[in-house]
């Protein structure tokens, strides 16, 4: 996951964030998150994760923050969907503060990475699915 802030400190090693993770292939996921409010935070997103930064393999999730600070939104929804749609991912807008959206924002999330599992030439690790199922069971269990 990644949740920077708009902190432009983390712009710079820009190669870090794939190197640091190993091997290319065997990313699963990647949780981009911004707060809504901020404009800077977006754009560090864009120039951290262009189309061609991230794995094709992996799930991609965009996840806009701060959702119940509607009114002091900086990045409009269709800009943020268009992003994600770029990298060939999705888009979720949730709410820490009032607990909206983010049990969906997780099950989509478990929900990608089992049908990703099952669309694999080579059978999935079974302490993969498991944990993936955990925490789908998990994300059910809570309101």
């Amino acid at each position: 996951m990644i949740e920077i802030a708009g902190q432009d400190q983390y712009a710079t090693p820009k190669h870090m964030w794939y190197s640091n993770w190993g091997d290319e292939k065997k990313k699963d996921a990647f949780v981009l998150v911004y707060d809504i409010t901020s404009r800077s935070s977006f754009e560090v997103i864009r120039h951290l994760f262009g189309p061609t930064e991230h794995s094709r393999n992996a799930v991609i999730m965009l996840v806009g923050t701060k959702t119940d600070r509607e009114q002091y939104r900086k990045v409009p929804q269709k800009e943020a969907m268009e992003l994600a749609k770029d990298l060939g991912g999705s888009y979720w807008e949730v709410s820490a503060r009032k607990g909206r959206g983010i049990r969906e924002m997780l099950q989509g999330l478990a929900l990608s990475l089992l049908l990703r599992a099952n669309a694999a030439p080579a059978a999935p690790r079974k302490s993969f699915v498991k944990s993936v199922l955990h925490v789908f069971s998990q994300c059910m269990g809570r309101a």
